[in-house]
Order: structure tokens, then C-alpha cells, then sequence
């Protein structure tokens, strides 16, 4: 609207946002959404907008029928009811003004990138997990898959000395090997008196009285002995301790026959030369056969008696005592 001094000419509004032509002031515009105060300024080119510099000077205003228009206007635009704009809803079919929705900007360039970084976490994070869920399962299934490793434990069997070795003997531990059939071992038991050795099962082994040695005896034919003895302070050789413990514990039995073959044979018993030779005497009415060996020991005398009725010495010795001879073997002295 421009005011002139013999003049007043209303001019259409303005949109200060696009420029745009309003109906009225205050009105909505219908391109970019902006929302104009009422502004004097636009105005149509050409035409003056001054005011009259006096202040009582009259405003020349068009003449207007009465008959036109009964009742007289204000010839300034009222206010605009901003309230009225902002909230009234937005009607597509009626083409009123857009709700402030609409009017709210998208989401910004930052809040955007800050999604995607997010999402590409996700993405990264899910990718891992089932990375480890896959080489997890496919170990889990590899180790049911792989049979269990066995190992084999290799255990050493004494053998049967049949040749002969030197005349020192490397000492032994107690065994921890599997003894022949239907033998078991004397090791605990016979260690401390510098030996150890198998006897048969169901034979009774017991510690010798007034000597260190231990004696082990049929029990279901008594006069089936073995008897292992240690004499300490040997006062002689093999031979000459050989005859001396003939003479002390067989000489005087009923019936006693003076060794055949006579002194002189050797043996070889746990990697040591013994002398040995067989005597004979009688108990109850049965002929005893008795072979005897001895020998000298890292400076102890060890002394073997393997007694049976004299008809069955054979078959008694295949059965057990050439077992126990193979099997003998020296410790240290006092090792339990």
C-alpha cells in the first residue's frame, strides 16, 4: 500500500521469501512457507509512498459510494492474527496453510553420517560375532572329530641269564615289571637284604631267623624250600664259604651224602659267578636232594638253597627254581 498526497493506492504484498505475490498481510505463503509481518515497503514501482510533512495535515482518501459501500473503512490494514496462521491445520483439498511439520527442516548432513557410522559398526560388529561363532563350532568339532592319542608304556622284563657276565653286577632298584605267570615279586620286603627275586604264587615268603634272609616254602609240599641268605665279613672265597655252609647245616642230617658232583662247578645267578654243588639227606623216609650255590658280593655272601623230595627235584626246579634263579637280581645293601 503506498500513501500520496491527493492519492491512496493499495498495492498487493510481497512474500520477502520467494517474492511472491500475497492476498493480504500476514497470509502464508504458499511457496517457501515464510509467514511476512506487514510491511509499507511494497509497493508498485513509480509510485510515491511519502507522507504529508505536517503533521494536521489531512489524508486525501478516495471517495467511496455510499451506496457501495454502507459502512466506512479503516483506511490502515488491520494487524495481522499471526495466532490465527500458525495454528490453523494444513487442508490439501482446501489449499490452506501447511502445518509448522511441514515447515521443520530434514535431518542435517551431520546426523546422517553419524547413522551410517553407526550402522557400519553394526555391520562390523555382527560380522566378528559370527566369525568366532563359526571357528568356535568348527574347533568344537574338530576336537570330537581327532581320536585321543594313546601312548604306549614300554616296560623291561628281566631275562633269563644264561652266559657269563662280570664279576660286579650293576645294583637294582625294586622292579615295577609284570612278574612271569602265576609268580610275584619279592621286592620291598627283599631289597634291604640286598636282593630281590619272583617266587611262586601261594608260596609263603617270611624273614629268616638269626640271619638276614628271607625263605620261601610250598605250602601245600613243605619240603619244597628255597631258602636266600647274606652273610656279612665273608673270611673266604666262593668255594671255601660253599663248603662251610655245608658242613654247619647239612653234615650232620640223617642219611647225609657228601656233594655229587664235588665242589668246584660254578654258575652264573644276576650277573655274579657263583660256585654251586648238590648234597642229599634223609627226612621221614624221603630222600631230600639240595642245591647249593655262594658267591661274594660287593664284600657280602650271598647264599641260594633250593631243597625238593629227590624224585621230584627235576620237574620242581622247571616249575619254579630255574625261574627264580633267571630272575634274581642284586640291590644296594639296605634299599628299601
Amino acid at each position: 500500500m503506498s500513501y500520496g498526497r491527493g492519492s491512496c493506492t493499495i498495492e498487493r504484498m510481497k512474500c520477502s521469501g520467494c517474492g511472491n505475490e500475497l492476498q493480504s498481510a500476514g497470509e502464508v505463503c504458499r511457496d517457501c512457507g515464510n509467514t511476512p509481518a506487514f510491511d509499507p515497503t511494497y509497493v508498485t514501482p513509480g509510485v510515491s509512498s511519502e507522507f504529508h510533512q505536517g503533521e494536521t495535515e489531512a489524508i486525501n482518501l478516495p471517495r467511496r459510494n455510499s451506496q457501495q459501500l454502507p459502512h466506512q473503512r479503516n483506511p490502515y490494514p488491520p494487524d495481522p492474527n499471526y495466532e490465527a496462521f500458525q495454528h490453523q491445520p494444513y487442508n490439501a483439498q482446501s489449499g490452506g496453510p501447511p502445518s509448522m511439520a511441514r515447515l521443520r527442516r530434514g535431518p542435517s548432513h551431520s546426523t546422517i553420517l553419524v547413522a551410517c557410522i553407526c550402522l557400519v559398526l553394526v555391520f562390523i560388529g555382527a560380522i566378528g560375532l559370527s566369525t568366532m561363532y563359526v571357528t568356535s563350532q568348527g574347533n568344537q568339532q574338530k576336537a570330537t572329530q581327532e581320536p585321543l592319542h594313546t601312548y604306549k608304556t614300554t616296560v623291561a622284563m628281566p631275562t633269563t641269564t644264561t652266559a657269563v657276565m662280570s664279576a660286579t653286577a650293576t645294583p637294582l632298584v625294586v622292579p615295577t615289571t609284570v612278574p612271569e605267570a602265576g609268580f610275584t615279586w619279592c621286592g620291598s620286603d627283599c631289597a634291604p637284604d640286598g636282593f630281590i627275586d619272583q617266587f611262586p604264587v601261594g608260596w609263603q615268603a617270611s624273614a629268616l631267623s638269626g640271619v638276614t634272609g628271607f625263605q620261601f616254602v610250598n605250602l601245600q609240599q613243605p619240603d619244597q624250600v628255597a631258602v636266600f641268605k647274606r652273610l656279612d665279613n665273608p673270611t673266604g672265597t666262593a668255594d671255601q664259604l660253599l663248603a662251610t655252609e655245608i658242613q654247619a647245616v647239612y653234615a650232620s642230617k640223617p642219611g647225609y651224602e657228601a656233594p655229587q658232583p664235588p665242589t668246584g662247578q660254578t654258575a652264573t645267578i644276576g650277573g655274579e659267578t657263583w660256585s654251586t654243588t648238590a648234597i642229599a639227606y634223609m627226612n621221614n623216609q624221603t630222600k631230600e636232594h639240595v642245591t647249593i650255590c655262594a658267591t661274594v658280593h660287593q664284600g657280602k655272601t650271598f647264599v641260594l638253597e633250593f631243597q625238593a623230595p629227590d624224585a621230584q627235584f627235576a620237574q620242581v626246579s622247571t616249575a619254579y627254581y630255574n625261574i627264580m634263579i633267571g630272575k634274581f637280581q642284586f640291590t644296594q645293601t639296605g634299599t628299601p
